[in-house]
């Protein structure tokens, strides 16, 4: 929510107008916080399947396929695979 408010981590030139700071009151924020908490799936923070494993996968116009999937390393980065479609 901060990234959105604070209008992104945009430090350029080329940057559309409509990304800027937003003025919202504390009121405001709380009450978006509390919409998108209400709007998430409760399996993502149990951890609980699908949403304890995601990977995503991107068919190739070849046949193969990239496969998307969080790295063990446990930094945020991801760990990608390109394989033949279906395995």
């Amino acid at each position: 929510m901060d990234f959105y408010v604070r209008g992104g981590d945009f430090n350029q030139k080329n940057v559309h107008s409509h990304v800027r700071e937003l003025d919202v009151t504390k009121k405001e924020y709380r009450l978006v916080l509390k919409l998108m908490k209400q709007l998430t799936d409760p399996r993502i923070e149990a951890g609980e399947p699908p949403f304890d494993h995601p990977s995503l996968t991107i068919p190739l116009h070849d046949g193969r396929e990239v496969y998307l999937a969080p790295s063990d390393a446990g930094r945020g980065g991801l760990h990608y695979t390109v394989r033949p479609a279906g395995e």
